[in-house]
């Protein structure tokens, strides 16, 4: 007995009987006499156990076998070992058939099913490896995963062009792309900013067409060219426009010198250049900073001085005004100084009514403003008492004439003009002329304040000053009216 007989051969139970008793639940219904022939002895032999002879393998002339023919029985052997029982059982299982080795595989799974197997059947009518659904009526776990891989969902990648591949790496064609395949999408140059642009390109016909937001004519520059200053700004894409006024203002700083190397940052300079011919790379940093300056609210930055130039006009015309309302007098004779100021301190001092007070009072109050703010618009510094007090020095209300309270409100006009006028002038070497153009120094604000303290010292001038000295019948006459004698 061989080793494979031993194991569980006397039960039934070992490999040979397995293979044995598959092969003779083959029904055989078809086929040649030579073919059921070979299996006679081997079937006498499982039903009474007794030895068989062996015999060869018929041989199969080239002519037709008729039904009638039977092999050539060979001499009788020793009892087969367990080589011979092996080779049998497998020429037995892997003899052709009706259904050849599919209906082998197919009568096994039946078999040992007793009805059949429902769902190793259907396994084999959806195509799956009849080895594999054989091995799996015997396994639950294999039998799942062959009824998930037939059953289950089918998902599949698409591969383009119409082409998809399933779970298992079929590839097929689900549908013919509508002549897709005759355009391609190719970069076609950079635009004036830099950025690539694209076209769809007709490769049987080369025709191209520029993509949505994509342009493959862009010219090299931006805008319309044939113009210049803010009518060629005006051309200017609203994105656009905004960086280059804003690189023209100074209120974008510069980028690093890798960045403005670039072809974006070169075009911006050139529509930079086309509005304002003054500016420059060179000036940009420059630009930046005074801008920066003038946004600032320090004495002593730019912002500063202007707001307190601008607040020491408002001052001086609040001044000049309550001047002209005061009214003092003015003799131009010789000696007409010194009786204009006894002549204004008895009447604003000595013989001052309520309403007379309350005008002194207003034009001191004008006076220390005016101190205050002129300080931090010359120095840049804030104004203290010091600085009002001065101004209180410098023109005392109760007895300077209106001649010299006009000549004073002049000179002080004049003097913050200038200065006003030195930062207009740095402003404009920095920034340009069309830059204060639009954003003038002297606003209209401005000059209405000034056209103010001119037309105030106009009245404090007033009709033409007497040139020669009242008859004494006269000055008696205006004492008298004041009240200074009887």
């Amino acid at each position: 007995m061989g080793l494979l007989d031993s194991i569980g051969y006397g039960s039934g139970n070992g490999l040979l009987d397995f293979l044995r008793g598959n092969t003779l639940n083959q029904q055989y219904d078809s086929g040649l006499p030579s073919d059921q022939a070979q299996y006679q002895p081997q079937q006498q032999f499982m039903q009474t156990g007794a030895p068989v002879p062996q015999q060869p393998p018929p041989v199969i002339q080239a002519q037709p076998i008729q039904a009638s023919q039977q092999p050539p029985q060979s001499p009788p052997q020793d009892t087969p070992g367990f080589g011979d029982r092996l080779l049998g059982g497998l020429q037995g299982f892997a003899a052709p058939s009706a259904g050849g080795l599919m209906g082998h595989l197919a009568g096994g799974i039946a078999g040992l099913s007793g009805q059949g197997n429902l769902t190793a059947k259907a396994l084999l009518a959806k195509g799956i490896d009849p080895v594999a659904v054989q091995a799996a009526v015997a396994n639950p776990e294999l039998m799942k995963t062959l009824v998930t891989q037939a059953y289950g969902p089918q998902t599949v990648q698409s591969l383009g062009q119409g082409y998809i591949a399933d779970k298992n790496g079929k590839i097929t064609r689900a549908y013919t792309p509508e002549q897709n395949d005759s355009f391609s999408i190719v970069q076609k140059g950079e635009d004036a900013m830099g950025n690539k642009t694209y076209v769809k390109l007709n490769k049987a016909t080369g025709e191209e067409t520029p993509l949505a937001g994509t342009s493959s004519d862009t010219p090299t520059g931006i805008g319309d060219i044939n113009k210049s200053g803010q009518e060629y700004l005006a051309t200017l894409p609203k994105a656009q426009a905004a960086i280059v006024q804003g690189m023209i203002d100074g209120t974008i700083a510069p980028p690093s010198s890798f960045a403005l190397s670039k072809k974006s940052w070169q075009t911006m300079l050139a529509a930079a250049k086309t509005v304002d011919p003054t500016f420059d790379a060179n000036n940009w940093a420059t630009r930046h900073k005074i801008s920066t300056d003038m946004g600032a609210s320090g004495n002593s930055s730019m912002g500063g001085i202007l707001a307190n130039g601008k607040s020491a006009f408002a001052h001086l015309s609040d001044l000049s005004g309550s001047m002209a309302d005061l009214g003092n007098a003015s003799h131009d004779y010789p000696g007409g100084g010194a009786v204009a100021a006894t002549q204004n301190y008895l009447g604003n001092k000595v013989l001052a009514g309520s309403d007379t007070r309350a005008k002194i009072k207003a034009i001191n109050d004008n006076l220390g403003h005016y101190g205050q703010e002129s300080t931090k618009f010359y120095s840049g510094t804030g104004g203290g008492v010091e600085e009002r007090m001065n101004a209180l020095k410098v023109m005392n209300p109760e007895t300077t004439s209106s001649a010299e309270m006009a000549a004073y409100l002049s000179k002080e006009k004049s003097l913050m003009t200038d200065r006003l006028k030195q930062k207009e002038a740095q402003i404009r070497d920095t920034m340009g002329e069309d830059y204060l153009k639009r954003h003038p120094i002297f606003t209209p604000d401005l000059q209405q304040t000034l056209d103010t303290i001119d037309a105030n010292v106009a009245k404090l001038n007033g009709s033409k000053p007497t040139t020669q000295a009242p008859d004494r019948s006269a000055i008696e006459a205006e004492m008298r009216r004041r009240g200074l004698i009887k």
